[in-house]
């Protein structure tokens, strides 16, 4: 029975880690060779994801993850998950754990990583995002290669173990083709957003919550916000954001967080607003699209077992909006919240 569920407990920290891969690190940038390349280390927490996340035109959000980790029974495991909001349809949600003979890494003639019937391959100038499952079938389209850099706050350590991040592709136009169930194949254009993480960190080791914000209106309003909200609850969050032309982004710390806590309803707003300190911008999380905590999906036995050893990581997605000053325009676009609950 123990070894029972050691082995189911290992299988949800992968899923947990999935979850889990936003944030950054100096102002370098660099056009990357092998940016999909599998760097593994012998720590078993050892985590290496991908993020694709895409905002379209019709309010479509997709979200794609690629993992590697040790996580299991076994090295080098991997695990995809997706998850897609449409106005017109719920939420879907999807993940799945894959083998180490179930995935492989290839450098030539183009560079890709495939995770069973999904992929990423970076060939003649673009970059290709691929996800074939029960639930839905993706296939996002850039018109570059990923270009890293990696914005401030980004290099995290403590007791030893350490989280890096880094911005592959910062938002870029996109095509993509959606087909769900019953459905037929639907072609959506848009802006996309390419991200990569390595880790040996677990979410609790190093913050009480994490906000990402994704938003553009067209070309040239396009904002992103990565804060971190420390695990001391009297320290300020700290972070980067990147605005519209700016040829880089830039360090904030010192926000103002209005927040709520979840106390009686779990569904409640948790994040009511957040400004920079010197009000050049401001965030406004609107409908809450979708709850997740693994935790739950547990059931209360196995459940109570695996959070007194994680804690109980939730995220909340939201539809939100930013503006860059009192009277500008709005930018649309969608709001992570992982909190430790």
């Amino acid at each position: 029975m123990l070894k029972y569920l050691a082995n189911v407990l290992r299988y949800y920290l992968v899923m947990l880690l999935l979850l889990f891969s936003i944030t950054a690190k100096s102002f370098a940038g660099q056009v990357s060779s092998r940016v999909l390349e599998p760097r593994f280390l012998k720590n078993k927490s050892f985590v290496q994801t991908y993020t694709c996340t895409a905002l379209f035109d019709d309010t479509t959000f997709i979200q794609s993850q690629f993992t590697l980790t040790n996580l299991g029974i076994s090295n080098q495991n991997a695990a995809c998950k997706i998850l897609v909001f449409r106005k017109a349809a719920g939420p879907l949600c999807w993940n799945k754990k894959y083998c180490r003979n179930e995935w492989r890494y290839s450098a030539d003639p183009a560079q890709s990583l495939e995770i069973g019937p999904n992929r990423i391959v970076i060939q003649e100038g673009k970059t290709i995002i691929s996800m074939d499952n029960d639930s839905a079938k993706v296939n996002i389209t850039f018109d570059c290669v990923p270009e890293k850099v990696t914005p401030p706050y980004a290099n995290i350590t403590a007791n030893g173990r350490f989280f890096d991040y880094a911005i592959l592709i910062r938002l870029a136009g996109i095509q993509a083709v959606l087909k769900r169930p019953g459905n037929h194949p639907e072609t959506l254009n848009g802006y996309g957003m390419l991200e990569v993480s390595r880790s040996t960190m677990f979410p609790s080791d190093m913050c009480r919550g994490w906000i990402t914000f994704r938003g553009y209106a067209d070309a040239a309003s396009c904002f992103q916000a990565n804060l971190r909200l420390p695990r001391d609850d009297k320290t300020p969050a700290t972070g980067w954001v990147w605005k519209g032309s700016d040829q880089r982004p830039f360090a904030i710390t010192d926000l103002r967080l209005e927040t709520e806590e979840p106390k009686t309803c779990r569904n409640r707003l948790v994040v009511r607003q957040i400004i920079a300190p010197d009000m050049s911008f401001s965030i406004v999380p609107g409908r809450l699209l979708y709850r997740y905590s693994f935790i739950d999906e547990l059931g209360p036995v196995l459940g109570a077992i695996v959070k007194l050893v994680i804690g109980d990581p939730v995220t909340y997605y939201f539809e939100a909006n930013t503006r860059l000053g009192a009277d500008s325009p709005a930018i649309p676009g969608f709001l992570e919240f992982m909190r430790i609950e």
